[in-house]
């Protein structure tokens, strides 16, 4: 006759404090059970406004632990997510116009400054003290009025660093930093490509199937980020030439089995 196991009053079901299927260790909280919100989920979604790749590090390890120890806020995680992946690449054009565009305006002021009589009299050593100060103010005024003028085209929609949108997205700072963002989080289950479409530039984010749920949540995200994307519509119209006279941003979501999450345009105003 085989041995008989011993009753024990603290096992029920084959587990410990009557839990089946749950083979943590003894007193600890199954995943179903804790109904707590994730912190690194809620700081995450907050960082990915203002920080985006704090927030993105935040979002991806708050989801990995509500998967691993249960929790709430996997909405807030994935959010958090998709929020800081779309700002990350966002943030390119804002680089690419501070360093481009802040050398060529700079070069324009110090070409058209060179250029004023004053300023080449100072420069050959033959003028006094005083017409040093007036070769330093018209400097000064060049500066100031290149400026202002570099302001009147960027308004006007008449100047483009680039002469296409081709050109554009073909450029080595372009492409280097689009790279080098989204492969920051293609651990995250989003894939970014982008493409030009007329005078628009698209970006397409194509997320894993795991996603496909949450179709809300990524168009709430987005839409939380609508004047961001308005503001980038109208700085590219400083960056390139467009032949319609405006220029666009589209963002498509889907994930890979086509499901389509996110679909809008901001036209250049």
């Amino acid at each position: 006759m085989p041995p008989q196991t011993p009753y024990n009053p603290y096992m029920q079901g084959g587990q410990p404090n009557g839990q089946p299927g749950w083979s943590g260790s003894y007193g600890s909280v199954p995943p179903e059970a804790n109904q707590k919100y994730n912190g690194l989920a809620i700081a995450g979604f907050i960082c990915s406004f203002f920080v985006s790749l704090l927030g993105l590090i935040l979002s991806i390890v708050g989801l990995n632990q509500i998967k691993k120890q249960g929790g709430k806020g996997k909405g807030l995680a994935i959010a958090g997510i998709i929020i800081s992946a779309a700002g990350m690449v966002i943030q390119v054009i804002l680089v690419i116009v501070l360093i481009v565009g802040g050398a060529s305006y700079a070069s324009k002021a110090i070409d058209e400054a060179k250029t004023d009589s004053f300023y080449s009299q100072s420069s050959s050593g033959n003028g006094d003290s005083s017409d040093k100060s007036k070769a330093q103010d018209n400097l000064d005024d060049a500066l100031d009025d290149t400026l202002g003028e570099t302001h009147d085209d960027l308004t006007d929609g008449d100047y483009g660093l680039y002469d296409s949108i081709q050109d554009f997205v073909d450029s080595s700072e372009f492409k280097d930093s689009i790279e080098s963002e989204a492969d920051t989080f293609a651990d995250t289950g989003i894939t970014f490509n982008y493409r030009v479409d007329g005078d628009t530039l698209v970006y397409e984010y194509v997320l894993d199937d795991s996603y496909a749920s949450l179709g809300d949540t990524v168009a709430s995200s987005l839409d939380a980020m609508d004047s961001t994307y308005q503001s980038t519509a109208n700085l590219l119209g400083s960056m390139y030439k467009t032949s319609s006279g405006k220029a666009s941003l589209r963002v498509i979501m889907h994930t890979q089995s086509g499901q389509s999450l996110y679909d809008k345009t901001w036209t250049e105003k």
